[in-house]
């Protein structure tokens, strides 16, 4: 007998993917409504419930709390969510959500969030297969180096934002005169800065190193406004945080033409271009933020 999934949501869309992503694996059952769920959840065991935020009341850790005390709690609850703020995801987890499903759906990322939320556990056969496919996938990045890896989950969010014609902006931020700070503390310098990123990061955003004081941030299906936003949010923590020397930073940005042409490997070649051009602009001066 195949293990249950149940899918609440009212997005034909989301449903669709869904169905393609878990048929080989999971006999299906959908419900468009929280109430409705948990109706089913009264007298049914699931495997696996994958909850829409956008659903009526979906979007609630009292939600994510109920659906928590219906099932088992060895049983994922993955939610699909557009907000990938840090604030958000840690209430969602506290609330009983084992882990998050982004937006836009993609059937390949279904598969690995299904097969991480399993990875513990004593499987039946069909999830096994599942998160078979998926780890194969994501074992062939395994050999390489961080800097690589990290690089291959930036071109692979290119791809994803050219076919969906979603947006991706691109930062660097680099520390300005790093050369200038003192050797005894240019390590520190530069691990202060990551910690001040980090602080900042959202779910999906990659975080490149590109040498001592300097680093990549893409920021998927963020808009120029949005990353300006978060840029002036980084360079006002990295002033006012406490450290041994005062520390300023200058931010270059650029967003994805979605009509660009070439490869995503190109495009990622050229954007990277042009937050150069855009950090070597506001280097000139200093602690500033350039949109190239």
């Amino acid at each position: 007998m195949s293990p249950v999934a149940l899918v609440v949501s009212e997005d034909l869309t989301k449903l669709s993917i869904l169905k393609r992503a878990l048929k080989d694996s999971f006999h299906l059952i959908e419900r468009s409504d929280v109430k409705a769920a948990l109706e089913l959840l009264r007298n049914t065991r699931v495997d696996l419930v994958i909850l829409d935020a956008k659903v009526k009341e979906g979007h609630s850790f009292e939600t994510a709390e109920k659906i928590r005390a219906a099932v088992f709690v060895e049983t994922p609850i993955l939610l699909i969510t557009g907000n990938i703020k840090k604030s958000f995801a840690e209430a969602a987890l506290q609330s009983g959500i084992t882990d998050f499903i982004n937006e836009p759906l993609d059937k390949d990322e279904v598969e690995q969030r299904i097969a991480v939320a399993f990875k513990n556990q004593d499987r039946p056969k069909k999830i096994s297969q599942i998160a078979q496919r998926s780890t194969a996938r994501m074992k062939s990045s395994a050999s390489l180096s961080k800097h690589e890896f990290l690089s291959d989950q930036a071109i692979k969010e290119i791809a994803k934002a050219r076919k969906t014609s979603t947006i991706i902006s691109l930062l660097m931020i680099e520390l300005d005169e790093f050369k200038k700070i003192p050797a005894s503390k240019s390590s520190n310098a530069h691990l202060h800065l990551k910690k001040v990123l980090e602080e900042n990061l959202r779910k999906n955003d990659i975080l490149i190193p590109q040498g001592p004081g300097k680093f990549i941030l893409m920021l998927p299906r963020t808009s120029i406004r949005a990353a300006e936003i978060i840029a002036e949010t980084i360079r006002t923590e990295v002033l006012r945080t406490s450290f041994s020397i005062p520390l300023s930073v200058s931010i270059g940005l650029i967003s994805l033409d979605k009509a660009a042409p070439g490869s995503a490997d190109e495009v990622f070649d050229r954007l990277l271009e042009g937050v150069k051009r855009a950090t070597t602009e506001a280097k000139k001066t200093g602690n500033k933020i350039v949109s190239q």
